[in-house]
């Protein structure tokens, strides 16, 4: 945006050898105390001394040792807003950054694992090997359930054609579209 505007600036003040590059606009920034922040988040709220965080200190490796990790699970909810603006923006380095009030239209969705079952990596990002071990594994299910479902997936990456599924019909949505 910056980059945009210095260029509609240069044309109205008839500069004609500008360019409004990478360059310039790190520098740009830099003279003008400019930074790239995220708008002030939640802070810190669990007290990990409190009674009630001693006490499933306590708790956590009682359950772990009576339950098999394929009988352990963790459920929650999350919110998925689809029309929040970003919480980063351009603003001087030294001006505290708030944002207005955001938008809570969203969708909220369940998510549950157990631990047997439950895959991550570093980047916290689905890959197309958690992926397709997790089809794999809801194939399987269907199967003996003698159930044929459509799994409705977006068109990233980290989702390819799976070949031999006969349980499930795994559709992809138009690329970028989620």
């Amino acid at each position: 945006m910056l980059s945009t505007k210095a260029e509609e600036f240069a044309e109205k003040f008839n500069i004609t050898n500008f360019k409004a590059s990478s360059g310039w606009l790190e520098k740009f920034k830099f003279r003008q105390g400019i930074s790239f922040k995220r708008v002030c988040g939640e802070e810190k709220s669990v007290d990990s001394q409190s009674a009630d965080m001693l006490l499933w200190k306590e708790k956590l490796p009682i359950i772990l040792q009576t339950y098999s990790p394929d009988d352990i699970y963790n459920a929650d909810e999350t919110g998925i807003f689809f029309r929040m603006l970003p919480d980063k923006t351009l603003e001087f380095k030294d001006v505290d950054c708030h944002g207005g009030k955001k938008n809570k239209e969203r969708l909220t969705a369940m998510v549950c694992a157990n631990m047997s079952e439950y895959h991550a990596n570093k980047k916290a990002l689905m890959t197309s090997d958690i992926f397709k071990e997790w089809v794999k594994k809801l194939e399987k299910k269907m199967r003996k359930k003698k159930r044929k479902i459509a799994l409705i997936v977006d068109n990233c990456p980290a989702h390819p054609k799976i070949p031999g599924l006969q349980a499930i019909d795994l559709v992809f949505l138009p690329p970028n579209t989620a």
